[in-house]
């Protein structure tokens, strides 16, 4: 299996109008196999012989949800990028209009983005103090801080559902 065109991909059989399909190795595609997502990707769609009307997206993008990866539904022609929820399905609306531009083959295109890994960090202690005035002081210390932009520092009432409440930066005091 790769991400060229091969056996395991089914052309694009074009309809009178209307026309989405998936663009690889110069060929049209209604079907597309491929290697999993792993790092940066890109999905070329094409579109062709629209109509002057509103058009919208359903993409479902569920099962594509791995740490570090994020989805983008790129739009040429109004120079937007929208973030797409890899755990389900996406509404995308756009237009065609009266100009050639609205209606270019390549105006969209879905791109993948993969964050490095994130790398264990190994924490040699960490403490928490409940103040007088009710507050709690957190302190901690790490074996191997390296690339650390920041830490999020949350609070959970059950344990189970966790919100920010506050940040701190590598080698500051944390309180």
């Amino acid at each position: 299996m790769n991400s060229g065109f091969d056996n395991n991909d089914a052309l694009k059989m074009l309809n009178v109008s209307d026309n989405l399909a998936l663009k690889t190795d110069g060929k049209l595609l209604g079907i597309e196999r491929r290697h999993t997502i792993d790092k940066e990707d890109t999905l070329h769609l094409n579109i062709s012989a629209m109509r002057i009307m509103k058009y919208r997206f359903v993409i479902n993008a569920s099962d594509l949800d791995v740490p570090g990866r994020k989805a983008f539904i790129t739009d040429k022609y109004t120079g937007t990028q929208t973030e797409l929820d890899l755990t389900g399905n996406n509404v995308f609306d756009f237009s065609i209009e009266d100009n050639r531009v609205s209606a270019a083959e390549d105006r969209f295109s879905i791109v993948f983005k993969q964050a490095a890994p994130v790398l264990p960090l190994e924490f040699s202690s960490i403490t928490a103090e409940r103040n007088t005035d009710k507050t709690v002081s957190i302190s901690w210390y790490t074996a191997n801080e390296k690339n650390v932009q920041d830490y999020t520092i949350e609070q959970s009432n059950d344990g189970t559902t966790f919100h920010a409440i506050g940040t701190q930066i590598p080698g500051a005091s944390p309180t």
